[in-house]
């Protein structure tokens, strides 16, 4: 099970958004008293998952994180707000220190995230949060001074992070927070060993407001898309480590894709769509390995495969989930489907009706709950 948590935190997240209706709740209709900008502190307390057999690193310890962070509110000033049951968006610091610290050591992180609303009362507030950002882990695998360390390969490692939790109004100014949570670090396969780490805690802190206003929610439902039915290409580039040896040489991995995008709704759409990808990482192992001589080593480092997935469109920001299924998959891959978690940002609009849309993008992909490679791109909409 511990391989499906990424789909359930996803699911969670998505299930949030679509069946939460804060226009007819009472707290949205005669609002109290609250702040736009406030400070949270939180101490977490758990331990380190071994998330697949391939985890050799013994642990026996608990670990625990202290954080600090910044929230912003919002009464719905923009239509996508609205829509989304009036986002909290928030940038946090995070000093992790790791159970087994001989082998894991410390982390010092930032981490952006974005409070899904569950429900809001004048007593309680529940939500979602998922959040991205970069971590520096002080302990990682060394040949000579840290060999049992077999999960991080790398000082700076991506961070991703799931909760879900319980605001508790003790008065105005201060909240008892209360959550599970879910945090992984991990470089994407960029230095190996890359199976991360995965910290699964409990979270108790406070949230403090001082300064407070008589603020009222917008509440007009956002109009009907410009558009419904949309194409999209990109083309995007990430960088893997040959083998499986730490410390091997680095390659490019070229993907274009093409998608459908069909808008349910002006800040949500569906796709689908087929990906054509070339690992020159495992094209140089079959070249230097003589793996496969005589035959097309190029097309053993290629894949094409067709996806399905998600965008949540937040102004000029779009976060995507995707699933993808291998029909043609290169030689050392050995999971036929796969995972994209990522986001979007649209710069640029082109055209007599601005309709179609330039776009820098970033994701994470996975196969498994293994993390394979981050991917940049850049795309167009039209």
């Amino acid at each position: 099970m511990k391989k499906y948590f990424l789909i359930v935190f996803l699911f969670l997240f998505y299930f949030t958004l679509a069946f939460a209706k804060p226009i007819k709740n009472k707290f949205y209709l005669d609002p109290p008293r609250q702040a736009k900008i406030g400070v949270e502190t939180n101490f977490y307390f758990g331990k380190i998952i071994k998330h697949t057999k391939l985890f050799k690193t013994p642990i026996s310890s608990y670990s625990y994180a202290y954080e600090i962070g910044v929230n912003f509110y919002n009464f719905g000033e923009k239509p996508w707000q609205i829509k989304w049951k009036y986002p909290m968006a928030g940038l946090s610091f995070i000093h992790g220190l790791y159970g087994d610290k001989q082998y894991f050591g410390s982390s010092y992180s930032i981490l952006p995230y974005l409070n899904i609303w569950i429900f809001r009362s004048k007593v309680v507030d529940a939500y979602f949060r998922m959040g991205f950002g970069i971590g520096y882990v002080t302990k990682h695998y060394n040949e000579i001074s840290n060999p049992g360390n077999n999960v991080i390969g790398s000082s700076f490692n991506n961070i991703t992070q799931f909760k879900l939790g319980l605001d508790w109004k003790i008065n105005e100014h201060v909240f008892l927070n209360t959550c599970g949570s879910f945090t992984h670090w991990s470089n994407a396969k960029i230095q190996n060993p890359n199976l991360g780490i995965n910290l699964a805690a409990l979270t108790v802190g406070l949230k403090i407001f001082p300064v407070l206003k008589s603020n009222s929610y917008q509440l007009e439902k956002p109009g009907k898309p410009k558009k419904r039915n949309e194409g999209m290409i990109k083309y995007s580039i990430g960088i893997s480590e040959m083998g499986k040896t730490p410390g091997g040489p680095k390659f490019m991995t070229h993907t274009g894709t093409a998608s459908y995008n069909r808008y349910t709704s002006a800040v949500n759409k569906i796709f689908g769509g087929f990906s054509v990808s070339y690992e020159s990482t495992i094209y140089n192992q079959l070249k230097y390995s003589e793996i496969y001589k005589g035959e097309n080593q190029h097309w053993k480092a290629t894949s094409l495969s067709v996806f399905i997935g998600d965008e949540m469109v937040f102004g000029k920001v779009g976060l995507f989930a995707m699933l993808g299924f291998y029909m043609h998959y290169p030689t050392e891959v050995k999971r036929k489907i796969y995972f994209k978690l990522g986001a979007n940002y649209y710069y640029a609009s082109l055209g007599k009706n601005k309709a179609q849309k330039l776009f820098l993008g970033v994701n994470l992909k996975a196969h498994g709950f293994v993390a394979s490679m981050i991917e940049f791109s850049q795309g167009i909409t039209f």
